[in-house]
């Protein structure tokens, strides 16, 4: 099987819809699911969990791209590391720009980067993290080569 994107941008499901959607992704373990593009969605943290237990579980999610959210560092810890935690993750790119992400948030990034070998490409612009958080994200990556990081 090829591989299997979602784009439900621009559909206003708010938070019942999308922890559904989450939920029920969760749940399925057929579930071939390899890209989603949320942009703008509204995620905030309570469906932050519902993806992040989703994320937990998945074999198949390469790309997830979550710019323009505003889940900030709760949101963000919860992903990071139900990734971190997920032995089969095949994530490889993930997009957290623009999510009111601070140097808090920057720190389960850091650690989620320390052990997750499929990620090669992450971007955290437009966040709050500041030269502390910026810098804990780039001592995570270091040595990982063709490693790209957008900042």
């Amino acid at each position: 099987m090829g591989r299997v994107q979602v784009n439900l941008c621009n559909n206003n499901l708010g938070e019942p819809g999308w922890c559904a959607i989450f939920d029920a992704l969760r749940d399925n373990p057929q579930n071939k699911i390899t890209k989603w593009k949320l942009s703008f969605e509204g995620i905030n943290p309570t469906i932050a969990k519902s993806l992040a237990a989703y994320a937990a579980v998945s074999a198949s999610l390469t790309d997830l791209n979550l710019y323009g959210n505003g889940f900030g560092d709760e949101g963000v810890a919860t992903i990071c590391n139900a990734v971190k935690k997920n032995k089969e993750t095949k994530l490889a790119t993930l997009n957290i720009g623009n999510s009111r992400v601070t140097a808090a948030g920057a720190k389960p990034v850091a650690a989620m980067l320390a052990v997750t070998s499929s990620l090669t490409k992450l971007d955290v612009r437009h966040n709050y993290m500041g030269a502390k958080g910026e810098a804990a994200i780039k001592e995570a990556v270091r040595g990982k080569a063709g490693f790209k990081l957008e900042i």
